[in-house]
């Protein structure tokens, strides 16, 4: 009987065992060893078995669960035209720690379509199968055109898992960008559907779990997909998450990328919808600027894990970007600083906060955000003012307001102009009253009749004048306090 079935066969009495030898030291686990070889050899070369290989895997890996990696040989043994439940393996994808993917197609002909097929590196455990099925089910009903497909998933008779999902043909979305040289604008505008995609995964109670560039492919449409909900984690709203594909859920803290991990997944917490959204803004981070918010010069696993629980990150406006990265931006780098200063950074980073409670509450709202970014308005990963409003305002209609602003001044001017000119109306009307006024004063003065039939001298009549025309300068005076041309000089 082949190891692994073994396994199965004694799992009660293994999982046992591994409780009490996990807890030993070196010498006392030789001491246990022994004395379980004279009870039972077949559990004391499982167990030997078990625990050469934990020497090997990072502290604590076996605790987690049953699904230890056993099952090397049958991964070596595959070949284009083999065949893994029901399916004709065509071409490699890509082959890494845990497992390996293929271009596969069914082996029957019902379906002519190409799968990718992905071969976990994990042997069978008792309730595999049920479990498959069970969240095989659910996971079927992601439908959304940004997210591929899973169409089946289970164990073939070697007890090999596998999952068959969508091929997608294309390239992932950091280097779909670079290549195509998109703008930042156009970078977010891409990044909304993968949004969009999370989101309606979300809304059927379904966590990714490992966001990244690489889980993000885009196909020459500008079409984007997310792949591997098929390790994806269902929530629950009164309990922990529920359940993970069985293969995950032994390895899934050392499966996922480090520097995407949210400090909660590397705290093995329960996870929320909070810790995709602190992977997405990771992702974004590095779409918007080429480069990872963690130093560069860490490449121990055990201080970049540190780095992600501690915070230690890198600003987006403390960034910086090399040449080459700019010119597939088709932004200088004074730009890209500005952008990053200010909402789009402060976006990046309300979604990368270390605390889950600080980050957006949900992806539709981190989407939101950007969508506010996008058409120059106020952004809420930034406190509001009404400063910030009539900024936005101006910035999203500058010619209108252009325009609105030069016929206000022209009004404005015209209005003084006009408001002068009938000023200087009035002053030409009180001017020509006064001088006829002065003129009928010295006719007046004149009459003998208004003097008892006397004929008045022309000193007297000068006398006269003088004094009208000192009253008419005192009310000019009056008139040039306010600002009106002054009328006396002109009778003078």
């Amino acid at each position: 009987m082949a190891l692994n079935q073994e396994i199965t066969a004694n799992w009660a009495d293994v999982s046992r065992m591994l409780d009490e030898v996990l807890l030993l030291g070196g010498s006392d686990r030789a001491e246990y060893l022994v004395h379980l070889n004279a009870r039972s050899p077949t559990l004391a070369v499982i167990l030997a078995r078990l625990l050469e290989i934990e020497k090997g895997l990072p502290v604590g890996f076996l605790e987690q669960g049953p699904a230890v990696d056993m099952q090397m040989a049958p991964l070596a043994e595959l070949s284009e035209g083999s065949e893994v439940g029901g399916y004709r393996l065509l071409r490699p994808l890509g082959r890494g720690g845990m497992g390996s993917v293929w271009i596969a197609e069914r082996s029957d002909g019902a379906l002519k379509r190409k799968v990718a097929l992905k071969l976990p590196r994990l042997p069978w455990v008792e309730g595999l199968t049920t479990q498959l099925v069970s969240e095989r089910d659910i996971l079927c009903a992601l439908e959304h055109p940004n997210i591929a497909r899973l169409y089946d998933a289970g164990l073939d008779a070697s007890g090999q898992p596998f999952i068959a999902m969508e091929y997608i043909e294309g390239e992932s979305i950091d280097v779909f960008c670079d290549k195509q040289t998109l703008t930042i604008h156009a970078r977010v505008e891409l990044f909304l559907q993968v949004l969009k995609a999370v989101q309606f995964a979300h809304s059927r109670l379904v966590i990714h779990r490992d966001l990244k560039p690489a889980n993000i492919l885009v196909n020459s449409r500008g079409e984007a997909h997310l792949l591997d909900f098929g390790i994806a984690q269902l929530q629950s709203q009164n309990t922990v998450a529920q359940s993970s594909l069985p293969f995950d859920s032994a390895s899934q803290i050392h499966a996922l990328t480090l520097r995407y991990a949210s400090p909660e997944q590397i705290r093995k917490e329960r996870l929320t919808v909070a810790a995709d959204i602190y992977s997405l803004g990771v992702t974004l981070f590095e779409l918007l600027l080429g480069e990872t918010p963690y130093d560069t010069s860490i490449t121990d696993k055990e201080k970049l894990r540190e780095a992600v629980l501690a915070g230690r990150r890198k600003l987006p406006a403390h960034t910086s970007v090399t040449a080459v990265r700019l010119e597939s931006r088709k932004i200088t780098r004074r730009k890209l600083q500005k952008l990053m200063a200010s909402d789009l950074g402060a976006i990046i980073e309300k979604a990368t906060k270390s605390d889950p409670v600080e980050r957006y509450p949900s992806v539709e709202a981190f989407a939101v955000d950007l969508q506010r970014w996008l058409t120059i308005k106020p952004v809420l990963a930034v406190r509001s003012s009404p400063w910030r409003s009539i900024s936005k305002f101006i910035q999203r209609n500058p010619w209108p307001t252009a325009i609105a602003t030069c016929s206000v001044s022209v009004i404005s001017a015209l209005a003084i102009v006009a408001t002068l000119n009938a000023e200087r109306a009035r002053a030409e009307s009180i001017r020509a009253n006064t001088t006829k006024d002065f003129l009928l004063s010295i006719f007046d003065a004149a009459n003998p009749a208004l003097h008892g039939g006397r004929e008045i001298s022309a000193r007297e009549l000068l006398a006269f004048g003088e004094l009208e025309l000192s009253e008419s300068t005192r009310y000019d005076e009056r008139l040039k306090k306010r600002g009106l041309p002054f009328v006396g000089k002109s009778l003078g």
